[in-house]
């Protein structure tokens, strides 16, 4: 694992060495055990390295034979042991056991196709000497990020947004249609950031830079991929095989590694499986709360599954003191988020990066499987198609009086959302369902200025697009395809990735293994959500290796108690942030909008805790980012005041 930046100059002017190692500093978290840079003329690339596999031999950048093709990658490449034996028959001479060397030797033997023949999560550069061109990849479920700014006379590339920050040239501009969409879905989606300009690669895609510009090619998206007919005898056989054969790639590594586990189904089995293969003890890792967030404390389950499968387990307790970390977790995201649960994992990959190096997560499990509440709430609404408008609009008038949860239950949430939803038609009932922030109470949060430019409509139009983008035609189909190419991709990877590199610990996520997320998605809904039984065939596989406790038990994941702390413990802090001067200070922002929806929140009217976290971050990254320059401190300059 590591961080990977470059330049290249349209009009051929030298790329200066100096800008490469500055641009690398600023991601030194990413890879605090060695760095590399390499200069040909208009481009230049550097990297950071964090010593993963080959830890003598394995400096980056890295040639081909003759010198001709270099390249820097930021992930880990799976299968690179077998791809390495096939090179090696035809020929081609390897100087390290590194995966990142097999990279030039697939792209000398099947230029930029060989892409395709890997099993990994990477963001990489390759530079062709020959052709004076410029590739960059990422993986097909965009597990890990890679971002980029196209001037008049320059490309700029980094795995963090604060890379191009540091080299680009000008003022820095939010991008006010990002913002909003940002609001809508609680995180940025597609290739958007929030500066104007840079962008995200997208997953699955190549993008090749020469003197006649960028092109963009897709070559892995899962909407090609129509359902397929099998039995429940013959997918269960398969999933054990695809899931064996994915966590035995992903335990390859030349230093320590652990489990993320927080008692649910994905990291049960996660743990279970790689116990089985490996020959040691495996290393568990587990948060808890306290007495305000016992709804989201699993330490309990967590323990269950330490002890049947013999793990050295190690549990850490949070408290809702958590400014610095919200400060500091400002500045290794470079844009402001809105889920709450990285502030948890920012401090269970602090507190793992003591014994390990490497960490295996179930992120995943939910998006391929089907986990979520929600998809559950899409076959009630197939159900309820029927029901008198009268009905539910009575049923509306009923569930808004409910008050939130006093500890942090989202039932009267979920109650709320799926009433509302159940009287709009797919695809606006699925956007209800995901949206943090409706159109209507978005306009409240602009200033006049922003609103004379906004189109409001523009965040449903974007899902729209992505939605029909998917070629399902069944509408619970297209919302799990939806979950797994924005959701999990622009949040839940983004959070892993900062707040486990902050710390410089590697996260690997075998449920993303894109072969064995090919096999899930074709498979027919009754096999993931029989019934309203979420998650059907991974249970059914796991029955009588994972305790029922486990298996039947309400999903929590490492979330956090969020509404209560912004009712209490954090109630002050947020105050101080969402005051009139330091709102209107984004120039972005109406105070009276943003008062009312933390009025709303603290009365218990309607829990709007994800909106006010997005806020509340909006406020702090653009002091650091926009009225300041954060990129030139270090993250220890970026503690609370």
């Amino acid at each position: 694992m590591c961080g990977i930046c470059g330049q290249y100059n349209f009009d051929e002017k030298p790329v200066k060495e100096d800008l490469l190692r500055s641009m690398c500093a600023v991601m030194k978290h990413r890879g605090p055990d060695d760095e590399g840079t390499y200069v040909d003329g208009p481009f230049g690339m550097g990297m950071r390295r964090l010593s993963i596999i080959d830890l003598s031999t394995g400096h980056q950048p890295i040639s081909n034979e003759d010198g001709t093709i270099w390249t820097v990658l930021n992930g880990e490449i799976y299968n690179y042991e077998e791809l390495t034996e096939d090179l090696k028959k035809k020929g081609h001479v390897f100087i390290t056991k590194s995966d990142t060397e097999v990279l030039v030797h697939l792209y000398e033997e099947y230029g930029k196709n060989f892409v395709r023949l890997l099993r990994g999560m990477f963001g990489f550069a390759l530079w062709d000497k020959r052709k004076k061109e410029l590739m960059l990849a990422r993986d097909p479920l965009g597990i890990k990020q890679l971002y980029f700014l196209k001037e008049r006379d320059a490309f700029l590339f980094g795995s963090e947004i604060k890379c191009v920050l540091r080299a680009m040239q000008g003022a820095r501009n939010t991008d006010t249609e990002a913002f909003s969409h940002y609001l809508t879905f609680l995180y940025l989606p597609d290739n958007l950031t929030i500066y104007e300009g840079i962008e995200k690669i997208r997953p699955g895609c190549i993008l090749t830079i020469n003197q006649n510009g960028l092109k963009s090619e897709e070559y892995w998206n899962l909407n090609v991929l129509q359902g397929t007919d099998i039995t429940l005898f013959e997918a269960q056989k398969r999933l054990m095989e695809l899931m064996e054969e994915s966590i035995s790639l992903h335990l390859r590594s030349d230093v320590p590694l652990g489990v993320f586990l927080s008692g649910g189904v994905d990291s049960s089995i996660i743990t279970a499986m790689a116990s089985r293969i490996t020959d040691k003890p495996l290393n568990t890792f587990t948060v808890g709360y306290g007495k305000e967030g016992d709804f989201y404390d699993e330490r309990p389950y967590a323990r269950l599954i330490a002890k049947q499968f013999k793990t050295n387990h190690h549990e850490y307790i949070i408290t809702p003191d958590i400014e610095d970390a919200i400060y500091k977790l400002i500045y290794y995201f470079d844009e402001p988020f809105a889920n709450s649960s990285a502030i948890p994992n920012y401090y269970i990959s602090q507190a793992m990066r003591k014994s390990v190096k490497v960490a295996l997560s179930g992120l995943g499990g939910d998006e391929v499987a089907g986990g979520y509440e929600r998809y559950a709430g899409v076959k009630l609404l197939s159900y309820l198609s029927n029901t008198p408008k009268a009905f539910k609009n009575m049923a509306m008038a009923v569930v808004s009086l409910l008050p939130d949860s006093k500890n942090g239950n989202y039932i009267a949430d979920r109650c709320k959302r799926f009433i509302k939803a159940s009287i709009q038609t797919a695809p606006r009932a699925y956007y209800s369902l995901i949206s943090g922030l409706s159109d209507e109470k978005k306009e409240r949060v602009f200033s006049q200025q922003i609103k004379k430019n906004m189109k409001l409509n523009g965040s449903f139009l974007l899902f729209k697009r992505l939605i029909d983008g998917s070629n399902q035609s069944d509408p619970l189909r297209a919302a799990m395809y939806f979950d797994i190419v924005s959701y999990m991709t622009n949040d839940l990877l983004v959070l892993a990735d900062r707040t486990s590199m902050a710390n410089s610990l590697e996260v690997r996520v075998p449920f993303l293994d894109h072969k064995l997320v090919e096999f899930m998605f074709k498979l027919p809904n009754s096999l993931k959500i029989r019934g309203l039984q979420k998650k059907y065939l991974l249970k059914k596989a796991f029955k009588g290796i994972l305790p029922d406790s486990i298996l039947f038990r309400k999903k929590r994941g490492f979330s956090t108690p969020l509404s209560v702390w912004l009712r209490k413990d954090l109630r002050q802090f947020t105050h101080s942030i969402f005051t009139k001067e330091r709102v209107e200070a984004t120039n972005i922002l109406d105070y009276k909008g943003v008062q009312s929806l933390l009025t709303e929140h603290l009365s218990r009217k309607v829990n709007n805790q994800g909106v006010l976290f997005a806020l509340l971050t909006f406020v702090l990254w653009h002091e650091r980012y926009i009225q300041q320059d954060a990129t030139n401190a270090g993250a220890e300059g970026l503690q609370k005041p």
